[in-house]
């Protein structure tokens, strides 16, 4: 039951971090100047984060399901 837990809340943790990226690349699409650079900056790191979450459990423990 805790494996289940663990890959519910990796994969809410992804749907998050998915629908920051959507959000932040709509802002960075209508941005200018400065405002473009900040965006896109903080669009790189929610983008470096997700990776690195999804990476950080090893595939071999997530259920079949979802390999």
């Amino acid at each position: 039951m805790e494996e289940a837990d663990g890959v519910a809340n990796l994969l809410a943790a992804h749907r998050h971090a998915v629908a920051m990226v959507e959000r932040l690349g709509r802002r960075w699409m209508r941005a200018e100047g400065p405002d473009a650079t900040l965006i896109g900056r903080r669009l790189d790191s929610v983008m470096a984060d997700e990776a690195f979450a999804r990476r950080a459990r090893p595939l071999r423990r997530w259920p079949m399901s979802l390999r």
